[in-house]
């Protein structure tokens, strides 16, 4: 009896750590579900669709063998829900030492921002429906948030940023309460790829204060995606911030229809990094 839930497994290899993936978190314009990446082994094949309950023992299994580099042992980072990460570790135990497989929880607290009308809302609309949609609304420290039960991802949108001393110390409060929450990703909203000085100042900031956290600047209303690499070049002094084009929504124009596009790669460039 019962519905069974499918994921994608998805592993991310960095020396001996291993980043696993197991929430299906990006759906493409026919509304299927796509895996983070197909860098891995147990990404592809018979892997590629199937449950911890199902094939765990054996993921694990081939996961100690493929990367378990000289059986120096190896840490798991797990990226999914509380469900799945408790049958993980209880097979972790079950079949390995800590000191061969040693399992780490990850969660995503992702903090969406930017100047009024900067395009924010509509942009954090379209994330959550192509990450699933079904997100609760409630408020923390007068921070919205949407979470999904069993979820490993917190969304946040902070109020728009107008510029001006006691506006940048208010923006600066709520990220500070976030990270009291665990915050580990920005996604800063520019509604056009003119960039002021003091929005400039706005970024480097947030990078000073918070220099754990990955920075994302998203680009809301581009019609050309060369703006991206200007607006990039604005930043010499920043080489790990990503710039990403970005359309939420279908754009008309009077020379024709613009699709929405660049979601899949903002999506792509907060879940896939620690």
């Amino acid at each position: 009896g019962g519905t069974v839930s499918y994921y994608y497994y998805t592993l991310f290899l960095v020396k001996n750590q291993l980043f696993v993936v197991t929430e299906p978190f990006i759906k493409n314009e026919k509304s299927e579900w796509i895996p983070v990446s197909n860098a891995s082994v147990l990404s592809r094949s018979s892997f590629i669709r199937t449950t911890l309950q199902k094939n765990g023992e054996q993921i694990l299994k081939n996961i100690n063998e493929i990367y378990n580099i000289a059986g120096d042992g190896l840490d798991l980072h797990f990226f999914g829900s509380d469900n799945d990460y408790k049958l993980l570790t209880d097979l972790v135990e079950k079949k390995f030492s800590a000191e061969d497989i040693c399992c780490h929880p990850m969660k995503k607290v992702i903090a969406v921002l930017g100047r009024l009308r900067s395009g924010k809302t509509t942009l954090l609309t379209t994330l959550m429906e192509r990450s699933g949609n079904d997100y609760r609304s409630t408020q923390y420290h007068n921070i919205w948030t949407g979470i999904k039960e069993d979820s490993s991802i917190t969304w946040c949108e902070l109020p728009g940023i107008d510029l001006g001393k006691d506006n940048l110390i208010a923006a600066a409060e709520h990220l500070k309460k976030l990270t009291a929450l665990g915050l580990t990703d920005i996604i800063y909203c520019f509604g056009t790829s003119k960039t002021e000085d003091a929005e400039k100042n706005i970024i480097r900031h947030i990078q000073e204060h918070h220099p754990a956290t990955n920075i994302v600047i998203a680009l809301t209303r581009c019609v050309d995606e060369q703006d991206a690499s200007i607006v990039r070049n604005e930043f010499p002094d920043m080489p790990n911030l990503k710039v990403i084009a970005t359309m939420a929504k279908e754009l008309k124009t009077r020379g024709g229809t613009i699709a929405p596009y660049g979601i899949d790669r903002l999506l792509h460039a907060v879940i896939s990094e620690k």
